[in-house]
């Protein structure tokens, strides 16, 4: 996971999900107890997800940039 998290810092990867080993399993246990659920349930049902922003960070400079001169 760390050598995906890397990539993603370097701008070699857009992003990284990472599901747990146990993930559909708990997934269903999840839905099926819901307020009940155990939190090994709930940690193990949760999806992980790294992302390259800068390109998003960029986007919305530029966005913001036109806003303004369009006054």
């Amino acid at each position: 996971m760390e050598t995906a998290k890397q990539s993603v810092k370097k701008g070699a990867t857009t992003g990284v999900l990472h599901f747990h080993r146990n993930f559909s399993r708990q997934l269903q246990l999840r839905l099926d107890e819901g307020m009940d659920a155990s939190n090994t349930t709930i940690e193990e049902s949760d999806l992980r997800v790294h992302l390259d922003m800068s390109s998003m960070l960029a986007h919305m400079n530029i966005y913001k940039y036109k806003a303004l001169n369009l006054k």
